[in-house]
């Protein structure tokens, strides 16, 4: 397995992988091409060859260096494609609202989600932290974020008014049911954003805490990205906190024209939107404690969990 392993790190380090005008295919690729060599390099890469050493085999430790250099590269190149297509599409529309509705926003989204989900994959697998690359996907995961953001706003919107049909053309190329068909149904729709947004910080989470392991960084100068992290953590944050109020807002317009078919969730489709208020909150309840926003966003928190009581009160839960 050693000498499969150094043929085909000395193989890998050789070549580029080529790319196509679809980043979201070519980031599927990627992916594969990661999980291949996962399985192949098992925790040596990670171990700095660890599991070979106490084998007695000999270690090119000079090959595995190249080896993670050569994924950290991979993954700053990608960061600048996102880049390039979120600069690319910001210069078509004058606000994220009007992203919505563009032809090109689910797309990128995508690409966004799985670019990030693919960076904390190879930095868990190389075990080589970057603070550029955590900057990034902040930054990205904030665009995404907004982005939810404003699909939840757009559907408050059109649910209040009633009018399903406009609703349809904006969500069918979407998101779809698990027979492949696409849906219009609120609920759904709403859990789909939010578990985009989940997976987009549960990747986010794995890479800062590769780089949290580690007191080392892959950039010499750990002060470059300093000045601006506050302002991106305090931008996703907010982003994340008015995600939260929207997704509530959802659900309470949902509550209120009584759309909800039984069987949704549970037999009463009033208790099903009611614990769906429940996991919103708890999750915006955990972005205000992590992000040390109680000053800020605490009261606004406060309110809609007293609102939530009340609809609980109402329905003697």
């Amino acid at each position: 397995m050693l000498y499969q392993s150094i043929d085909d790190m000395k193989e890998l380090v050789s070549q580029a992988i080529p790319r196509t005008s679809d980043l979201v295919y070519d980031i599927r690729r990627l992916q594969t091409v990661l999980e291949s060599k996962m399985a192949l390099y098992g925790d040596n890469l990670v171990q700095n060859g660890l599991a070979w050493k106490t084998m007695g085999l000999p270690v090119d430790e000079q090959l595995i260096a190249t080896v993670k250099g050569w994924f950290y590269n991979l993954c700053i190149g990608l960061i600048g494609e996102l880049d390039t297509e979120c600069s690319k599409l910001r210069s078509l529309v004058t606000d994220m609202r009007e992203l919505v509705h563009h032809p090109e926003g689910d797309k990128l989204m995508e690409s966004i989600q799985s670019g990030v989900e693919f960076i904390a994959s190879v930095i868990s697998f190389i075990g080589l932290p970057s603070r550029k690359l955590v900057y990034g996907c902040r930054i990205l995961a904030s665009i995404y974020g907004q982005w939810a953001s404003e699909n939840l706003e757009f559907l408050r919107e059109t649910h209040t008014k009633g009018s399903t049909k406009s609703m349809d053309v904006k969500m069918t190329n979407a998101a779809t049911t698990s027979s492949g068909r696409p849906t219009t149904r609120v609920d759904i729709r709403l859990m789909q954003w939010m578990d985009g947004v989940v997976q987009v910080l549960t990747s986010l989470q794995t890479l800062q805490e590769v780089g949290g392991a580690t007191a080392a960084s892959v950039e010499d100068d750990q002060r470059t990205f300093d000045s601006d992290s506050l302002g991106v953590l305090e931008n996703l944050a907010s982003t994340l906190v008015e995600i939260t109020v929207r997704a509530l807002s959802v659900i309470e317009t949902t509550r209120r024209n009584k759309h909800t078919k039984q069987g949704n969730i549970m037999m009463n489709p009033e208790t099903a939107l009611i614990y769906m208020e429940r996991s919103v909150l708890s999750f915006g309840d955990r972005v205000v404690e992590v992000s040390g926003r109680e000053g800020i966003d605490g009261p606004r928190i406060q309110r809609l969990h007293a609102h939530l009581e009340q609809n609980e009160q109402d329905l003697q839960l």
